[in-house]
């Protein structure tokens, strides 16, 4: 047997180790037994024989330390013995070389992410990765480990599932070898490998179904070529504009509202050349394009044109830019208004103002209204005012503004300057410029020293004078007053006085002429009046017997309300409108109570009306609750609100003409119909259609003469129609005639339905009304019961409409609420507001005019003249005011103060305050007296209370009597004529020279006086 000694190595990195196995005795038949595969078999006889290069064979210890057990490796068996390449270590044979636990020597234990390799612990790759030298890798797609450790892929190769491939195209990925686009490759849909199944196909990288029958696979989506616009039979295949997709094939399909005409879907409902079905084009246009819309042929004008008629057969056939009548639009009328005339430019209206005329309030509705050749706040052009100099006026003329100075005074300065009287101002004394020196006046046109205060200096020689009481220059220089006349406070006083009130006395029963006594009387030349609720009434001055003489105002604008019976005056701000006035803008319905206009609460109506009074063109008609005045235009008034409606244009009815500005008639309606019914000859009595003028007869008459005026007095059963002629007629023959018949009215005034009909001539009445009203002015009214006639002389009222006979004729008028008079001649004056005569209950007034009036009818009797100062009067408070007639003065006391006033010039004189006395009030502004002058001293004459006529002193307040009674009732109005030596009085109910109750008293008694 032979030991055979092996070096057995160990390659690891940087280091080669060597270790010496156990000895292993072998016979022949273990020969090769122990050894790897690898190795070669021993020959036998080599085996046998020992080997003659062996160092060892000689050698015992050969390859062992000198100590062989401490030789042996640390916790290696040295008795086991192992077959070769593997170790003993802790009784266990193991390979050191892979051992984790005994790697590279026994009792080398590797960590837990480690392995042993090579005998040595190295780090472990994670799974699916190789160790390659140092390195970790997937050798199925590194580069240079490809398949194995150190294969390298060629340049331009990439490895890819373990082998090394060409590069694949951007987009594309190199699966099992082949470049593949994984977004549509089924075998490989979002990565190599992932091979969708055989339902599905790779649609942007993700298996999705395959499209259903019909359907194709197109950009990505699956289509219905069957159906598809797009893809109509295959992918991209889209139909032509106007046709659509149907079983595969694109044909022309037209949807609502279009419809198919000449292969193409057309709109029928707004294509102009197929406007409503095919082939029916709109017609051209002059001026404009022709549309369609709605299936209906239509009008686009052009800028500047319209189409004004509606009509498209024209075209648009207005120039927009210069009609008048359509400017800028159709229907925008370019209308002139008042001194204008009108032009259309460029479709912008412009109006232009005739020369000397200017729209200076900017209202174009009533055109260019201001005469700027005479206007002082427009002289010339539109808001050029005037200056006026001092105590002067502006004036213009031909548009160019001048200056007015009384006359005498010289305009001084510049322009506006001064108007200075050269006889008396101490700057310009004589002369413009000419300044009296201090403590000078100028007098008569020279500067003359100052005289002490309280005197003037008078005369050629310049007399210092007090000219409030010297009678030769009494309230002026050189104002002498009269033989027998003083001055006092400036106004010369004739002495008057009254010695006694006597008691024989002639009385009347007023109420039932004229109603409530309002508590002013006055005494003219010829006749007493008296004034009342229902106007003045005049009377015989001796004997105050009621000859029934019309005074007043005659309402020749009367009409009345059919269904109220309510009378009315048409008028404007200064009052009534009366016939010859002239052009009259009628803005307002005065109320009118027994024949008295009343100013205190007019109707205002919503338009104002032009009536020219100076003709004879217009038609007044009275109706239910209504009345229509016909000029031009008919205008309907409702007489409750004053709303005024325009019925249109209409031509007057054939009629009658009258002796005044109109024609009276009535006005019917029935359902939506409205008729103007009149005298339309001296037969007949005619109905006329508003607005076509249509006109049917309603009654024949054998004649009426030349009656232009008829009305009706509604009163049911008793209803009545009534007529006004002149001369003779089938009535009779009179100067002038009223007459009154029965007629039947049918009314509904829910609806406002009116008709009359069934006029008859039997039972008719007539009375001349010359002797009361003189000659007819036309109106017939008929109110609360009462008719009333208006004549040249005034205006008289009937008792009664409905009776058969017309008698009983009252006096009525304007009330004399402004009347005052002078003792001296018994001229009658009016106290005026510049053309208003004075009215109780209105507020405050300033007085300013003093007016005659006729003793006739109470009319202005002249122009007048200015007071030399206004008074105020509160003619709402009677209790405060007391009005005094006197010898050509009137004394007013108002507002605690005496204002005495001369009759013949207007001079008024304040003459001081005045503590009211104790008197009777009465019902209108102010009691009335009497004023008396004892040399410069003034006393004034009242009614005291009911036993006494009381005489203050002016001044001195001192009280005494002028006379003394039983029992004066509630007299507040007494008045005296020096020419009758009578004194007169006004009072109700019963005092000592009339007794009965609720009665209205008129009185005069004798009386005397002196001078």
């Amino acid at each position: 047997m032979k030991t055979l000694s092996r070096l057995s190595c160990a390659v690891i990195p940087m280091l080669v180790a060597c270790s010496t196995p156990p000895v292993a005795t072998r016979d022949a038949a273990a020969t090769d037994a122990g050894r790897d595969g690898a190795n070669p078999p021993v020959d036998a006889a080599m085996d046998a024989q020992p080997d003659s290069g062996d160092p060892c064979a000689t050698d015992p210890n050969c390859g062992r330390d000198a100590a062989p057990e401490a030789a042996v490796d640390a916790g290696a068996d040295a008795t086991m013995q192992c077959p070769m390449g593997l170790s003993a270590c802790g009784g266990m044979c193991v390979d050191t070389i892979t051992d984790r636990a005994n790697c590279g020597a026994c009792g080398v234990a590797c960590a837990a992410n480690q392995t042993c390799t090579m005998g040595a612990c190295i780090e472990r790759c994670p799974l699916g990765q190789t160790r390659c030298g140092a390195l970790c890798v997937d050798t199925s797609v590194d580069n240079s480990n490809c398949g194995s450790c150190g294969r390298a892929c060629a340049a331009r190769e990439t490895c890819s599932m373990s082998n090394c491939v060409a590069d694949c195209p951007m987009g594309q990925s190199a699966c099992g070898g082949a470049c593949v686009d994984t977004t549509t490759s089924d075998s490989h849909c979002g990565m190599c490998g992932n091979a969708c199944a055989a339902s599905e196909r790779c649609v942007t990288g993700m298996c999705r179904s395959r499209c259903a029958a019909g359907e194709a696979f197109c950009g990505g989506v699956c289509q219905n070529t069957q159906t598809s616009n797009a893809h109509c039979g295959a992918c991209n295949n889209a139909c032509p504009a106007g046709q659509s997709c149907s079983m595969g094939v694109c044909s022309l399909t037209c949807m609502a509202p279009t419809m198919r005409c000449g292969g193409v879907c057309i709109d029928t409902t707004s294509s102009a050349s197929n406007c409503g079905s095919c082939g029916a084009a709109c017609p051209p246009a002059a001026n404009g394009t022709p549309v369609c819309a709605g299936s209906r042929c239509g009008l686009t004008c052009a800028s500047g044109f319209g189409n004004c008629d509606g009509s498209n057969a024209n075209g648009c056939e207005v120039d927009t830019r210069s009609s008048l009548a359509h400017c800028g639009a159709c229907g925008r009328t370019c209308a002139a208004g008042a001194n204008q005339s009108a032009t259309c430019s460029l479709g912008a209206c412009l109006l232009r103002c005739a020369a000397g005329f200017g729209d200076c309030d900017g209202n174009a509705a009533n055109g260019c209204e201001t005469d700027v050749n005479f206007s002082v706040t427009h002289c010339g052009v539109c808001g050029r005012s005037c200056p006026a100099p001092i105590n002067g006026l502006a004036s213009c003329s031909s548009g160019v503004c001048g200056t007015i100075c009384n006359r005498g005074d010289l305009l001084c300065g510049a322009a506006p300057g001064v108007c200075a009287n050269p006889l008396s101002d101490p700057n310009n004394c004589g002369a413009c410029g000419n300044r009296c020196a201090a403590g000078q006046s100028c007098v008569a046109g020279a500067c003359r020293a100052v005289c002490p205060a309280g005197q003037t200096a008078c005369g050629p020689s310049m007399t210092c004078v007090d000219l409030n009481s010297n009678a030769a220059n009494c309230g002026a220089c050189s104002r002498a007053c009269a033989a027998g006349e003083s001055c006092a406070s400036g106004a010369c006083l004739a002495p008057f006085r009254v010695t006694s009130f006597g008691t024989t006395c002639n009385t009347v029963n007023t109420e039932q002429l004229h109603g409530d006594q309002r508590g002013s009387l006055a005494v003219g030349a010829t006749r007493l009046f008296v004034n009342a609720d229902q106007g003045m009434a005049s009377f015989d001055p001796l004997t105050v017997a009621t000859a029934p003489n019309v005074v007043g105002t005659s309402l020749d604008g009367a009409v009345h309300d059919l269904f109220t019976g309510q009378l009315f005056v048409l008028g404007d701000a200064q009052g009534p409108i009366q016939w010859l006035t002239g052009m009259r803008s009628v803005d307002r319905l005065w109320r009118a109570y027994q024949g008295v206009w009343d100013r205190s609460s007019p109707v205002m109506l919503s338009r104002s009306i032009a009536i020219d009074t100076s003709g004879s063109s217009i038609g007044v008609y009275n109706g239910g609750g209504r009345a229509i005045v016909h000029t031009t235009n008919v205008y309907d008034i409702n007489l409750s609100t004053g709303l005024v409606t325009d019925r249109g244009a209409m031509a007057q009815p054939t009629r009658v003409f009258p002796e005044s500005f109109r024609t009276t008639g009535i006005v019917e309606q029935s359902g939506s119909s409205i008729y103007l019914t009149n005298i339309q000859s001296s037969t007949a009595i005619a109905r006329t259609l508003v607005p076509s003028g249509v006109t049917t007869t309603v009654a024949m008459f054998t004649n009426l003469g030349d009656a232009a005026h008829f009305t009706v007095y509604s009163a049911g059963a008793s209803s009545r129609w009534l007529m006004r002629f002149e001369g003779s007629s089938q009535f009779g023959v009179v100067p002038e005639g009223l007459v009154s018949c029965p007629v039947t009215v049918t009314q509904n005034t829910t609806t406002g339905d009116l008709t009359v009909g069934g006029y008859t001539v039997a039972g008719c009445t007539v009375v001349d009304t010359n002797a009361i009203a003189g000659d007819d002015r036309g109106p017939i009214a008929v109110g609360y019961g009462e008719a009333y006639v208006v004549g040249d002389g005034g205006t008289i009222r009937f008792a009664s409409a409905a009776t058969p006979v017309l008698t009983s004729a009252f006096a009525v008028g304007s009330r004399g609420d402004h009347v005052v008079y002078n003792l001296a001649n018994g001229a009658l004056f009016g106290l005026y507001t510049d053309s208003l005569p004075l009215h109780s209950n209105i507020g405050i007034v300033s007085v300013n005019r003093l007016v005659p009036l006729s003793e006739g009818n109470l009319l202005p009797a002249g122009a007048g003249i200015t007071l030399s100062q206004p008074i105020s009067i509160n003619t709402s408070d009677s209790s405060a005011n007391m009005v005094f007639n006197g010898w050509d003065r009137l004394v007013i006391f108002t507002g605690g103060r005496l204002w005495n006033v001369n009759l013949s010039n207007g001079d008024v004189r304040d003459f001081g305050a005045l503590v009211s006395p104790t008197h009777w009030t009465n019902e209108q502004w102010a009691s009335v007296g009497i004023v008396e002058s004892t040399g410069s001293a003034t006393d004034l004459v009242y009614v005291e209370s009911g036993t006494r006529i009381a005489r203050l002193r002016v001044g001195t307040g001192a009280i005494s009597t002028a006379g003394a009674f039983t029992m004066l009732g509630d007299m507040g109005t007494i008045g005296f004529s020096p020419a009758r030596n009578r004194w007169y009085w006004q009072a109700e109910y019963t005092n000592q020279f009339a007794a009965m109750p609720s009665a209205e008293w008129v009185g005069t008694c004798n009386a005397t006086f002196a001078r």
